[in-house]
């Protein structure tokens, strides 16, 4: 009892287990932050999160040597996991405290070099950006003026102040999305994107953003097929953070390929792990495409269209996957074989 009242009081997420790492007490902060439900004192905690094995394994080792320890690791999020050696009145080691605390990831290595990628990157985004905000601007300000200019005069055209304001209004839509990209790969860059988790089916939220797509699909012919797994695919997500990837994912495919073509959608479980899978009817990657996709300011082949925005999609996408403790891949097996983009993300335990 006194046991139980300790960790509901701990101001932290922390869980107290025996020597074969099996819940002996847990708290309600630990439930809710991983999105667990009651009734797992005995469990293994590898089968309450899964595709955590090796970090248990070493907090359990160090704590039977008696040692603390701490570590980086991916849970449903970030997180840093402590751990003590749990010991009875007599000193002898029984099992393992662990505790959570917030994390940002792991910390890059070689500070040097990773500071001026870091410079170089910046530099690059602020030129880009400069050139893409400055466009429409311009339209903008010139179909202001024009528009004055026959409303003070008396003299305007009709159609073609409509037409201009128009086209003000299309430049200004475009402005928002740009803005909207520069704030997020910021707070990308900064870690301080935040993730508002709830126990959410994976499925639901991919067929709302295939939805969201049949539009433009349509508009250039292209067959957006949509395969998704029978049962549902439980993770611990944000929804709106996973529409906004299987978005710019999807997105990019209808862009991409060619008019007449086919997008496939498909859902599945593997193992511990859901996976969705967005093959296209694109140019396809060379080898260096796949290895720098997720670079920001990268760029996909787009045959006959131009390509818009700051090239900040995908990089944004992956992050916010990764945040979730789970993968985002290209593969393509060359140029004029499409591409295929493959999301993974840690299920829930059943």
């Amino acid at each position: 009892m006194e046991l139980k009242l300790l960790i509901e009081q701990a101001p932290v997420p922390i869980a107290i287990f025996d020597a074969e790492m099996h819940y002996v007490a847990v708290s309600a902060r630990w439930l809710g932050q991983l999105c667990l439900e009651g009734g797992i004192l005995g469990c293994d905690v590898v089968e309450t999160l899964p595709g955590s094995a090796t970090v248990w394994r070493e907090v359990r080792d160090h704590a039977l040597a008696g040692r603390a320890h701490r570590a980086e690791a991916w849970l449903t999020a970030p997180a840093c996991v402590r751990s003590w050696p749990w010991r009875d009145e007599s000193g002898a080691i029984r099992g393992v405290v662990v505790l959570l605390e917030s994390s940002a990831g792991p910390k890059p290595e070689g500070g040097g070099e990773r500071a001026d990628v870091a410079r170089a990157s910046a530099n690059a985004f602020l030129d880009k950006a400069e050139h893409e905000l400055r466009n429409p601007l311009a339209t903008i300000g010139l179909s202001v003026e024009r528009v004055a200019g026959d409303l003070e005069s008396g003299r305007g055209d009709k159609e073609k102040d409509l037409a201009a304001l128009r086209r003000a209004i299309r430049q200004a839509g475009h402005l928002v999305r740009l803005v909207d990209d520069m704030l997020q790969f910021w707070r990308v860059s900064i870690g301080a994107v935040e993730l508002r988790r709830e126990r959410i089916d994976l499925n639901d939220v991919v067929a709302r953003a295939a939805q969201g797509q049949q539009k433009a699909a349509a508009q250039r012919n292209i067959g957006l097929t949509i395969e998704l797994s029978p049962e549902p695919l439980l993770i611990a997500g944000d929804a709106a953070r996973l529409a906004q990837v299987f978005g710019t994912i999807l997105s990019n495919a209808v862009k991409v390929s060619e008019e007449g073509g086919r997008v496939l959608l498909t859902s599945r479980r593997d193992g511990p792990m859901a996976v969705v899978t967005v093959r296209d009817a694109g140019p396809g990657l060379t080898p260096e495409q796949v290895a720098t996709i997720f670079d920001p300011y990268a760029r996909r082949a787009q045959k006959a269209q131009k390509a818009d925005g700051l090239g900040v999609g995908l990089a944004i996408a992956r992050h916010f996957v990764t945040l979730h403790g789970g993968s985002l891949e290209a593969r393509s097996g060359g140029p004029g074989q499409g591409s295929e983009f493959t999301v993974k993300a840690p299920l829930l335990p059943s």
